[in-house]
């Protein structure tokens, strides 16, 4: 899975990028993920078995300190 970041959201910079599997509140598995360029975008991916039940969740960090935070859940077609 390939993920496009955006490079600022309310002109906060992207600070972090974070896979969660399980539930949010006790993650069975947390893990940060490597942020990379691709022609101009922020970037960040991760593999998993297209049969996986298991909940995942990206988590993405802006600004410092108490910046803005957002949880995504990951959607497997």
């Amino acid at each position: 899975v390939v993920v496009s970041v955006p490079k600022y959201i309310e002109e906060q910079p992207f600070n972090l990028a974070g896979i969660i599997i399980g539930d949010e509140d006790n993650p069975s598995f947390f893990s940060s993920l490597k942020v990379f360029e691709d022609e101009g975008e922020t970037k960040v991916w991760f593999l998993v078995k297209a049969d996986s039940t298991e909940k995942h969740q990206l988590i993405f960090s802006y600004g410092d300190g108490c910046g803005i935070s957002i949880t995504v859940p990951v959607v497997l077609n």
